[in-house]
């Protein structure tokens, strides 16, 4: 059984690099088409795939740091996207709170519980929670205004989609990511835990960035590209 994970890991881990290639790829031959949300991204497609080829290199011996500063890289783009993409959502005051906040529960995070060479399942948990929280917004205000004649062509519905799917499937995944690590083959119940959750979160991971793909190909209609950070 254990060698039949094996050879399905390895496929999925080739499949889930083809996919971000091919959003990889999309990105960078659109970006000047792009809105200022697809650009943002295209963005978070390249430091997945920069974070993907520094773990899969191996050039570290702990790769722990890099999941931490992904992390923090993807919750700021992803509610960044949110913030710009869809026109009078997300406040810039509760923007920057969301902003802030994580960025201190990151950084308390390392100093107090989990360091830097240890998973950083507390952070990847909230960050799961705030965006699976921002997803259901997205999609209750768009039932609101109804505002979106064509979804299947919307950038919007396509990301919100491709966030709500990943992180609610993959959130029991962080919860008890730390766990998972400790025990993945010391023991047999730490073996069986592992048959369960990596082949669900490859897959995922490659439905994401299907949907990233499908997300980017779309011609978003190009709104004033919004400050971050200046007074409204």
């Amino acid at each position: 059984m254990i060698a039949s994970f094996l050879e399905w890991f390895g496929l999925g881990e080739t499949y889930l690099h083809i996919f971000m290639a091919i959003a990889l790829l999309v990105g960078s031959i659109r970006f000047r088409q792009l809105s200022p949300a697809q650009r943002l991204l295209s963005l978070l497609v390249m430091l997945s795939v920069l974070s993907e080829v520094l773990v899969s290199t191996k050039i570290f011996t702990n790769n722990m740091p890099i999941f931490h500063l992904y992390t923090v890289g993807e919750f700021c783009l992803i509610v960044s996207i949110f913030y710009v993409g869809r026109k009078d959502f997300l406040p810039k005051t509760i923007f920057r709170i969301l902003i802030a906040s994580f960025l201190l529960v990151a950084f308390g995070n390392v100093l107090l519980y989990q360091s830097i060479w240890e998973m950083n399942s507390l952070s990847s948990s909230i960050e799961g929670i705030v965006l699976v929280g921002l997803a259901l917004w997205y999609f209750y205000d768009l039932l609101e205004r109804l505002d979106m004649p064509n979804l299947g062509k919307s950038f919007m519905f396509w990301f919100a989609t491709g966030v709500l799917l990943f992180f609610v499937s993959n959130l029991l995944f962080f919860v008890f990511s730390s766990s998972i690590v400790a025990s993945q083959w010391q023991t047999e119940n730490g073996q069986e835990i592992v048959l369960v959750i990596w082949p669900m979160f490859t897959f995922m991971n490659i439905l994401l960035y299907l949907i990233f793909s499908i997300a980017l190909i779309c011609k978003d209609s190009i709104p004033s590209p919004k400050s971050f950070w200046s007074a409204p």
